[in-house]
């Protein structure tokens, strides 16, 4: 009894083991096409939520899925292509699985190439480049993704988004302008571009830096700042297709700082008849952006008037003064009269001392000795006094012949010293004896 229910439990755990190892490895084969309907299983890989896929061979994945659903996703080249879920086949069944991911063949046509060149296109996790006169081809690209293409040589560069178009065209512009040029002033501050008109070729672009142009040929350009020429630049444009220049161009203008007394009107006037104004109320005025030219500045406050011509080289700072109002001009002449009759009184004071007797022999010969040179120079200063009662015009001197004048003030007066020293020793000597 006991040796037939151990042979009954024997047969049992055979049968068990022989249908355990009958039972098949995988009950799910998955193959992936394209939209196209092409095999790209070779391309792409495949997960299933809890299950460990097997990639049988370049057409199918393989996985055991047992008595429940799972979800499946297909992915090429870091981009998703397929989201889907598996159900079970059924005990003991084995099922195919036919997946269309989201892959299409691209004819990319790209316009505006002056000839082969290398283009650049990127998506997802894939970079493609390759020497191209005008289109590309790219097989099995995943959509919808970001495709940027770039031509490096043209500075081109865009982002599309691609939905699964067979062809899309992409136009690849040249530049609007292939030179460009910007401005300094004298202290290489940068100049406004509105500011500056160009001759010799068409502007096609004027922002508040620079100025461009369209050319294809060397030039020669004319600069104007205010109607006033300020110089001439020759430019040459870029060799390639698609390359830009930028010219930096430093250009003779700047400011005039103009000193004038307080309340007054300053005017400049250019050589083009532009005319600039501002009211002097700290006793300077700053005129910015003016060309180097020769300018007419002129001054006004009440009833005075003064102007003159200056040469502004593009940085420059004058002193203009009124005339006619009783300031420094009138303060001077008053001086020069005083200083002209004090050499006057001087003169006469030295010869009314140098006419006194003389009563000792001893002293006789130095007292001669002065008296005549007194009489010279008293002969020296009649002239001159003479000549300082004439009245005296400022406008006449300058300043290096006041200085001239008070210096000669200064020696006569040291003169006059000496004649009274040498008067009180000659008195002095006399009472002694």
């Amino acid at each position: 009894m006991r040796d037939t229910l151990a042979l009954v439990l024997a047969l049992l755990a055979l049968a068990s083991t022989h249908a355990a190892l009958c039972q098949p490895r995988y009950d799910t084969y998955i193959v992936v096409r394209n939209t196209r309907g092409e095999v790209v299983s070779h391309l792409v890989e495949v997960y299933v939520e809890g299950c460990a896929v097997t990639r049988l061979n370049i057409t199918h994945f393989a996985l055991r899925l047992g008595n429940r659903s799972a979800a499946l996703v297909v992915v090429k080249d870091g981009a998703v292509v397929y989201e889907g879920n598996l159900t079970p086949p059924g005990e003991g069944r084995v099922q195919l699985v036919e997946v269309r991911a989201r892959l299409q063949h691209l004819t990319m046509v790209i316009e505006g190439l002056p000839g082969e060149l290398l283009v650049v296109v990127k998506y997802a996790d894939v970079t493609f480049s390759r020497y191209t006169k005008g289109a590309v081809e790219l097989r099995n690209v995943p959509y919808p993704v970001n495709l940027t293409v770039s031509v490096p040589r043209a500075g081109y560069s865009a982002t599309l988004v691609y939905r699964g178009e067979e062809v899309v065209r992409v136009r690849v512009r040249r530049p609007e302008c292939n030179v460009y040029l910007k401005f300094y002033d004298a202290l290489l501050r940068p100049l406004p571009a509105r500011l500056v008109n160009v001759t010799g070729a068409r502007p096609h672009l004027v922002n508040e830096t620079h100025v461009g142009l369209k050319l294809s040929q060397p030039a020669k350009l004319e600069l104007y700042v205010r109607g006033v020429r300020v110089t001439e630049v020759a430019v040459a444009p870029p060799r390639g297709a698609f390359d830009v220049k930028v010219v930096e161009v430093k250009l003779p203008v700047g400011p005039l700082r103009v000193l004038a007394p307080p309340g007054s009107t300053v005017e400049v006037e250019l050589p083009s008849g532009v005319k600039l104004s501002a009211e002097c109320e700290a006793g300077e005025v700053v005129f910015e952006r003016l060309p180097a030219c020769r300018l007419l500045v002129a001054v006004r406050r009440g009833g005075a008037f003064v102007s003159r011509h200056v040469d502004f080289p593009g940085a420059l700072t004058i002193s203009v003064g009124l005339e006619g109002e009783g300031g420094e001009g009138d303060w001077l002449r008053l001086l020069a009269a005083a200083a002209a009759g004090l050499s006057a009184a001087l003169a006469a004071a030295s010869l009314a001392r140098s006419a006194a007797p003389k009563r000792t022999a001893v002293k006789r010969a130095r007292r001669v000795r002065v008296r005549r040179r007194a009489r010279e120079e008293a002969k020296g200063e009649g002239g001159g006094a003479e000549g300082s009662a004439k009245p005296l015009d400022l406008g006449d001197m300058t300043g290096k012949d006041l200085a001239d004048f008070i210096t000669k003030l200064k020696r006569h007066r040291a003169e006059v010293e000496k004649l009274r020293r040498a008067g009180a020793l000659g008195s002095s000597g006399e009472g002694q004896r």
